[in-house]
């Protein structure tokens, strides 16, 4: 393949571009989930703030035993995970480059109105990871196109 053939491939991929974004943010979505889920095990939300504070020390007791490292915090703070289902029934929509997490598990309205819409999201820290991410995605799309 020669260089004029690279330029008229290159010229094509750019009525494509935006069909590679949204696709890109398509295949970025269980890493989005990934990190609000690592977030809410560290008692986070993603706005930065932390999740309820655990007040019932049977309770706290409990959590620490099984491993939760946000109840053995001072405050212990909750973790969104016992059972598991919520965090297994979470999963990100997009519209574009639009991505919104949420929760199909039934609790989820409940937790929504005690802790707060921002239990999902990313928070900033994760930003850096998921746009090397991203890049690699659109990269591979892109060398698709023209190779």
């Amino acid at each position: 393949m020669g260089i004029i053939d690279y330029a008229i491939k290159f010229n094509s991929l750019t009525s494509t571009v935006r069909t590679m974004v949204d696709d890109t943010f398509v295949e970025l979505k269980p890493e989005i989930v990934e990190a609000n889920k690592t977030a809410l095990l560290k008692g986070e939300k993603s706005d930065g703030t932390y999740l309820k504070r655990l007040s019932n020390p049977c309770y706290v007791d409990y959590k620490e035993s099984k491993g939760s490292f946000a109840a053995s915090l001072n405050p212990p703070i909750a973790d969104f995970k016992d059972t598991g289902l919520f965090q297994s029934k979470m999963q990100a929509n997009t519209q574009g480059a639009t991505i919104r997490v949420t929760s199909t598990d039934s609790k989820t309205p409940k937790l929504i109105a005690r802790d707060g819409k921002d239990i999902f999201g990313v928070q900033k820290e994760y930003y850096p990871q998921l746009g090397e991410s991203f890049v690699t995605i659109f990269i591979k799309k892109v060398r698709a196109k023209l190779l």
